[in-house]
């Protein structure tokens, strides 16, 4: 049987995984590394959707499952129109427009760096800065909903925390929140 040469390449990629050989491929084991890349290459796309994306039996079809952005997916070839078979994470078929080689970082899938002195005012009203932790202290500033502010490194009791921007001074705690 004479196989093309995208089928030369998933032979002998799976032939060296499996640890034999192959009459079809008799390159250098840096030459059957190399097609093994290619052919992962090949099949891997990683989902760029922006939320998740639906698997479907057919072009259209019933939807089978989701699947959420940044998951790799293995592909098998075009079905139609645009639509791709996968088989991994479940067969079915997808738009390949919501599919990115998996070299391609997916902006905002990296997982951003914990901030754990962040907060954001969580008040439908100004929430005041003050210079002591109390409500009679001189008014630094205020604060709008939603604002981030930085937690300082004076702790406090009494319900108020210290705050090291975009002022120093202090808030009442329960007008926080943990940025989100």
């Amino acid at each position: 049987m004479k196989l093309n040469l995208w089928q030369q390449s998933v032979t002998a990629g799976l032939l060296v995984f499996l640890g034999m050989s192959s009459p079809a491929y008799s390159g250098t084991v840096s030459q059957k590394s190399e097609t093994q890349n290619l052919v992962a290459q090949a099949t891997c796309r990683r989902v760029k959707v922006g939320s998740n994306l639906n698997i479907r039996a057919t072009p259209n079809g019933t939807i089978l499952d989701n699947i959420p952005e940044g998951t790799v997916v293995t592909i098998d070839g075009t079905v139609a129109n645009g639509w791709v078979k996968i088989t991994s994470p479940i067969n079915g078929v997808v738009f390949s427009q919501y599919l990115t080689t998996c070299e391609q970082p997916i902006s905002g899938n990296t997982p951003k760096p914990v901030d754990t002195n962040c907060r954001a005012v969580s008040a439908s009203d100004a929430v005041l800065v003050r210079q002591a932790p109390n409500d009679n202290s001189a008014l630094m500033g205020r604060l709008v909903n939603n604002q981030r502010v930085s937690l300082g490194n004076t702790s406090t009791s009494d319900g108020w925390v210290a705050i090291s921007a975009p002022i120093n001074g202090f808030v009442p705690a329960a007008r926080l929140k943990v940025c989100s």
